[in-house]
């Protein structure tokens, strides 16, 4: 991948993340569900068996909050983004203190900021 998407998206998927995180109209119609994700105790071996394995590389991070239980109740995390060059993937993996969760995972990965617009129906009615 050559420097400028590389630089896109870090950029893009930064203010991507702190929009959702701070944004008040993202949660003032919307509801939180409870999604299975996938955790395990020991950061070393998801290192080892994980993300050496698959080719995947630390692409940013960021800290937030993260909720843990139906109360509502929050701790502090860091969120990675983790990407494989040679497929066009990626793996968002959440790090808290004693445990490390994949949030999710993506494959054909886009960064033409037009065609994501388009997919999101983006400038329709600006």
């Amino acid at each position: 991948m050559n420097i400028v998407k590389w630089l896109f998206a870090i950029v893009a998927l930064g203010l991507v993340a702190i929009a959702i995180s701070t944004s008040d109209s993202f949660a003032a119609k919307d509801e939180w569900l409870a999604k299975p994700v996938l955790c395990n105790k020991s950061h070393d071996v998801v290192r080892e068996k994980f993300y050496y394995v698959e080719d995947l590389v630390p692409m940013m991070g960021g800290t937030t909050r993260s909720r843990i239980n139906k109360e509502g109740d929050e701790v502090d995390a860091v969120i990675f983004i983790l990407f494989n060059y040679e497929n066009n993937s990626a793996a968002i993996m959440e790090y808290h203190t004693d445990y490390v969760c994949a949030l999710g995972f993506m494959h054909n990965m886009e960064f033409d900021t037009d065609k994501l617009k388009e997919y999101l129906n983006y400038d329709e009615g600006f």
